[in-house]
């Protein structure tokens, strides 16, 4: 959380707003830009990469 708090001071005009879940986001309600969700996708037209490898139980 160290990382996000320097980048919010550096860069204030950037909205960062974080939260858990394994929904994905629907970009069309133009609400993020980005979301790392964790889980399998589960939309066709959804492009995902995954960050790394691993096990949440």
């Amino acid at each position: 959380m160290q990382r996000i708090a320097r980048f919010a001071q550096r860069h204030p005009h950037i909205a960062i707003m974080l939260s858990a879940s394994p929904v994905h986001s629907n970009f069309q309600l133009k609400q993020m830009d980005i979301n790392l969700p964790y889980g399998k996708p589960n939309r066709p037209k959804l492009e995902a990469e995954p960050l790394f490898n691993g096990h949440i139980p």
